[in-house]
């Protein structure tokens, strides 16, 4: 284990120790906030155990303002939402595609980029108004910069989200060093496409009311390696991520048949940041990882509340950092027993849930599993629990430390039936009802 990581769990043990139980620390007051400054990242603190990624948080497309765009022979152009190279409008009644591949504010072009004009090269910037651009059938989005200089595909503003897709069946993502922000997608499954792909980041959108219903273990946006090659440094940053499948309230009478998830990570999947967005009201999880190769998964700062199943679901993937996220409002009901989080299913290694604040369902977090884990629960806050906070099943190697679980009947159970021969390590927490 990281030198860092267990300085993590001693320093939460002394604390604990010495009368000051960090679950009631502000460490699990961390709650999603929705930020719309992306020009330096010294306004937005990483969650508890969390690295900030190398790209895609504090990047701007400000960082061209007064250069050369090389690949359209012509200066960066700025209509007042900072520097572009291609600005498109379909509302204004001069826009035109014809012989006017970049458009400008004057005469912006009508349509989005044609596939057979992708990919967008180092220092694009599309700055997008009016839409929506696609409807129906399969679309893509390739972009392909450098670390140097980075594509953009923006809205004009955090606070007016532009409609780029409604009502599609897929929006195809694919590339490397280039960041999509301020765009509304509705009713379309978003898929970070095959792979290689790296250094995307997903920020400031809006991606909602997902509703094929043919599929199940679907999602609204998801993203899994391909042919032997993974995806990696992938953030998904400040979206609302909601209402996969039309979710119902089971509270009310659930009328669901489908298990679509709001995010969802597959096999050759690593290094994933998904990191102070809203999550909620989706058929399955907000978030689930489940497949193989899939390591260093941070989710951190979010809140996730209202699906049908979990908040999180932590299958078949190692080294995943579960920070200050706040997760409530869960319910038995369509193949779901009302659980707020699991970690340690089906073959998942090595889970880490810290400063978490959980309530409002049946159980807080249960680890369940046939196949020996280990987790590590460090300065949680578990209440208003109906059953109860902590329960775990099977093999599994627990470090439950500087916890508090109140106003809930029981803190913490083996559910085992004298099955599990995994360690407890039980430190430091409170239990009250």
């Amino acid at each position: 284990m990281k030198k860092s990581m267990w300085n993590l769990i001693k320093t939460a043990s002394m604390l604990c120790i010495f009368g000051l139980p960090m679950s009631y620390a502000s460490a699990n007051n961390y709650a999603y906030d929705s930020d719309d400054t992306y020009t330096n990242g010294s306004d937005y603190q990483m969650p508890i155990g969390i690295p900030a990624p190398s790209f895609g948080l504090v990047e701007t497309h400000e960082m061209y303002q007064g250069q050369h765009y090389a690949a359209g022979g012509f200066d960066y152009r700025d209509a007042g939402n900072g520097p572009y190279t291609h600005y498109l409008d379909n509302t204004d009644p001069n826009c035109t595609d014809t012989d006017n591949e970049y458009g400008t504010a004057a005469t912006p072009r009508c349509s989005f980029i044609p596939y057979n004009s992708l990919p967008l090269v180092e220092g694009s910037v599309v700055e997008i108004h009016g839409g929506p651009y696609m409807t129906g059938g399969t679309h893509y989005i390739i972009g392909e910069g450098t670390a140097e200089k980075p594509v953009f595909i923006r809205g004009a503003s955090f606070a007016n989200k532009v409609p780029l897709v409604d009502d599609a069946d897929d929006l195809r993502i694919q590339g490397f060093y280039f960041i999509m922000e301020n765009l509304d997608i509705n009713e379309t499954q978003v898929l970070i496409f095959r792979a290689p792909n790296h250094h995307i980041s997903i920020r400031g959108n809006n991606i909602h009311d997902y509703t094929l219903t043919a599929l199940y273990h679907s999602s609204l946006i998801s993203t899994g390696g391909w042919n032997g090659f993974s995806n990696d440094n992938i953030v998904f940053y400040n979206n609302e991520i909601h209402h996969a499948y039309k979710y119902d309230d089971p509270a009310v009478g659930v009328n669901h048949t489908k298990d679509n998830h709001g995010l969802a990570l597959g096999s050759d999947v690593n290094h994933v940041w998904i990191i102070n967005n809203h999550m909620h009201h989706n058929g399955g999880d907000s978030v689930q990882t489940r497949g193989l190769n899939l390591e260093y998964i941070y989710v951190g700062g979010n809140e996730m509340n209202n699906d049908v199943e979990n908040a999180i679901d932590i299958k078949g993937s190692k080294h995943v950092i579960v920070s200050q996220n706040k997760m409530h409002g869960y319910v038995p009901g369509f193949d779901s027993d009302g659980t707020v989080a699991i970690g340690g299913h089906e073959g998942s290694k090595l889970a880490w849930f810290l400063f978490n604040e959980m309530y409002d369902g049946l159980v807080g977090l249960r680890v369940n599993d046939d196949v020996p884990t280990t987790v590590y629960v460090i300065g949680n806050k578990m209440h208003h629990l109906e059953y109860m906070g902590f329960q775990t099943r099977y093999t599994s190697d627990i470090y439950f430390m500087g916890n508090s679980i109140s106003e809930t009947p029981v803190g913490f159970e083996d559910n085992g039936s004298g099955t599990n021969t995994g360690t407890y390590q039980i430190h430091n927490n409170i239990f009250y009802h």
